[in-house]
């Protein structure tokens, strides 16, 4: 360890002057000198714990100059006796020496530490508080920390200064023996103490190296910094042993600082309650007036019409004001009510998909909003004309007309502007799925003029079914079809053609005369299903019947494919969201649909638009207030903890003369604070569920509608502002706090 040149100013005063020293890598050297004379603050120096100095410090080969050259130093190298013993008086003399140790990031010895407490009599205080210890007991703790971190070198302040002569004599013999293979470093006023240990003694005088008197113990060698030892990975601990240890001390001047954040979480709790209630009003309201967002869109023509086209909705999504479109293979379905048998009735329908979209927009006003394909929602006219009420008909089932589905009622969903007929939401999943089952039981086919030829079932074809051929050929491409031989005389009736009927005995035997086949093999028709042109088919041949008795339709065989797609085909309608539903955008969507014969049917056409406004006003407005209770909130918390960071500004020189870092620092006064947030945080959510579980919601209504609606991401927001309060209004004093230096840090004690 090497100085050259260094001088230390103190406002107009020189107290360190042209001073270089060398020290070499073990011996006992005491610096003497008068009060005054700068004997502390060179060490001060020497330690790296003062950096107003001019000059330069070499520890080793390397020249020390910035603060984390210095703090790795402190960290790994050097241990500090302090005079005034600069303990941490939260802590036990055991914690101490166990955070010394961590902090240099080694791994306490038990057995060196058990020997060294025994050494200077301390077993019996391990466990005690140090604050509650007397000045020898402190001035022996802090010895035992020096010793136990094993660094290369000891720097002491007057390190038996409060010891009395037999335990002096202890302290010097201990250092003494550790200086054979350690450099030690001492600071006294002690001549005869010098005397009798120092291997090198260096007397100081009005800040200049008065004397130095080499007694010939020295190698001569030079200090070599290495690492001691390899990283204990437990090592930062300390800082949360230090900072539970604080709060538990200091927690009773805490206490103004919890109450501060503990009413504005109530406040802004408060605030949740009341935005929550008003976005609930907007979104049910958005979802009542049964969508004041959407059209719906379908053919002016009733009678098997086109499908809505791809091309219109390219269309619509070409305008850029397209939030979702959902199509819809039926505009009604027929359903049967298990509580009232044989009761039939057609129903609007609702179709949905099962998205984000749909669940954040349709809130039940009962029950719960469907999750899965199966499930229905229902308006309370169908439930009560139904299942008698609202409450009876949630869980109930509902079955299909001609159709073996069953769909379950999860939930009650009324519009605004309710047509006060039944009214089912359900899934287009759920709507395709019952319209490919419907495709099976009725379509008709129409001939090239659009004329309804024939009513018909059509029966799938698989690869593990397939029919056997009477005549013509197996269907083997799209959109081709087989005859039943049973429907033959069906056939012939719809091309008045009864002149060619078949006997029984022809449909059975399978001889099919070859003028009927003719007839029927290479027809063409126009397939028809609920209103809606679907495809052409082509019939390739007749095929047995496989067991299906003669109905009063025709039978025709289908490949499956065919059936799919041609249900993923069919769009009877469609129900457009739009983003901005102002007059002027719905007449736009209104002639693109009119340029293709479309009809377009706005319900809410005649709701203010404004309402949904007004209610986005009262959320931002309640917004605002929650931000300035925040503001108001880090103002007090922030004056509030600044004298708690203030009182702990002595403890981080410590902690940094030990080799703590900055970033240690900063991170134990945030867990601090953190555990302030957490409490304030806890104890408001406590204060809430209570309140809710006791009907807050049920006690704040004005004019029927509830002022207060408690959600569950309320809890996250109150441990979010607890948390962020607490972060950001102790983030300056934190940040400045940590980065003072140690000697200013340290010399708060005594202010």
């Amino acid at each position: 360890m090497k100085l050259e040149g260094v001088n230390r100013r103190f406002g107009d005063r020189d107290v360190l002057k042209d001073v270089n020293l060398n020290f070499d890598k073990n011996g006992m050297v005491f610096i003497l000198g008068a009060s005054g004379s700068g004997k502390s603050t060179l060490l001060n120096v020497l330690g790296l714990l003062d950096d107003g100095y001019d000059g330069k410090i070499y520890y080793g080969e390397k020249s020390v100059s910035d603060e984390a050259q210095k703090t790795n130093i402190r960290r790994k190298h050097i241990a500090f006796i302090f005079q005034e013993y600069n303990l941490i008086n939260s802590l036990t003399v055991k914690e101490n020496v166990q955070t010394a140790v961590d902090i240099s990031e080694g791994v306490l010895d038990e057995e060196v530490y058990s020997n060294i407490i025994s050494m200077f009599k301390l077993n019996n205080l391990e466990n005690r508080d140090v604050a509650t210890l007397s000045g020898g007991e402190k001035q022996r703790v802090a010895i035992a920390r020096a010793l136990v971190r094993n660094n290369e070198i000891i720097f002491a302040d007057e390190p038996t200064g409060n010891l009395d002569e037999e335990n002096s004599d202890i302290i010097f013999n201990a250092l003494k023996e550790v200086a054979k293979n350690h450099l030690v470093v001492i600071v006294s006023h002690n001549k005869e103490a010098a005397e009798k240990f120092a291997d090198r003694i260096i007397t100081i005088r009005d800040g200049r190296i008065f004397d130095d008197s080499d007694r010939g113990y020295s190698e001569n060698s030079t200090l070599e910094l290495t690492e001691q030892r390899e990283k204990n990975p437990k090592s930062k601990k300390w800082i949360k042993r230090i900072s539970l240890r604080s709060f538990q001390k200091r927690k009773k001047k805490l206490i103004p600082s919890i109450i501060a954040i503990f009413i504005s979480l109530v406040c802004i709790s408060t605030v949740c309650g009341i935005l929550s209630s008003t976005m609930s009003l907007i979104n049910n309201t958005n979802a009542s007036m049964i969508d004041s967002d959407m059209v719906s869109i379908n053919r002016e023509d009733d009678f098997y019409g086109e499908s809505i086209s791809e091309e219109l909705i390219k269309k619509l999504n070409d305008t850029g004001n397209i939030k979702k479109i959902v199509k819809k293979s039926e505009r009604y379905l027929t359903i049967e009510s298990n509580e009232r048998e044989g009761y039939i009735s057609a129903v609007d329908t609702k179709a949905i998909l099962l998205d984000d979209f749909f669940k954040e927009r349709i809130k039940p006003q009962m029950g719960e909003m469907i999750s899965k394909d199966r499930e229905i929602l229902i308006n309370t006219d169908m439930a009560e004309e139904y299942f008698e009420s609202a409450e009876n008909a949630i869980g109930k089932t509902i079955k299909f007309e001609g159709s073996k589905i069953e769909a379950k009622i999860v939930g009650i969903y009324d519009n605004l502007i309710s047509t006060k007929i039944p009214y089912v939401v359900i899934t287009e999943k759920l709507q395709r799925e019952m319209s490919r089952e419907s495709l099976d039981s009725y379509v008709v086919l129409m001939d090239s003029q659009e004329t309804m030829m024939l009513s018909s079932v059509l029966n799938d074809i698989d690869k593990n079914s397939q029919p056997k051929m009477i005549c013509g050929q197996l269907n083997k491409n799209k959109n081709e079809a087989l005859l039943s031989v049973k429907s033959i005389n069906k056939y012939l009736e719809s091309i008045s053609r009864e002149d060619l009927y078949i006997s029984n005995e022809e449909a059975s035997s399978g001889k099919i005369p070859q003028e009927v086949q003719n007839l029927i093999i290479g027809s063409e028709y126009i397939v028809g299903f609920s209103n809606i042109k679907v495809s052409k088919i082509k019939i390739t041949g007749i095929c047995e019947s496989k067991g299906l008795e003669e109905t009063q339709v025709a039978n025709l065989y289908v490949n499956s494919e065919d059936k799919d797609q041609w249900i993923e085909d069919i769009v009877q309608e469609i129900d457009v969201y739009l983003n901005d539903y102002s007059s002027a955008k719905i007449d736009e969507i209104k002639a693109i649909a009119n340029e293709d014969d479309y009809k377009v049917v706005y319900l809410a056409e005649n709701i203010k638009k404004g309402f949904s406004q007004i209610f986005s006003f009262i959320g931002i407005a309640i917004s605002i207030v929650a931000i300035i209770i925040i503001i108001i909130s880090c103002i007090l918390v922030s004056h509030s903890t600044k004298s708690n960071i203030f009182d702990r500004v002595y403890e981080v020189g410590v902690l940094k003369s030990l080799g703590a870092d900055k970033k240690s620092i900063f991170k134990m006064f945030s867990i601090e604070n953190l555990i302030i947030g957490l409490i304030s945080s806890v104890a408001t959510i406590l204060l809430i569920v209570i309140l809710n579980i006791a009907g807050l919601s049920s006690w704040l209504i004005i004019q029927g509608m509830p002022c207060y609606s408690f959600s569950w991401w309320h809890i996250i927001v109150i441990l979010f502002v607890g948390l962020f309060i607490t972060m950001i209004s102790g983030l300056g004093k934190m940040n400045k706090a940590s980065k003072m230096s140690v000697t200013d840090a340290i010399r708060t004690k005594n202010n």
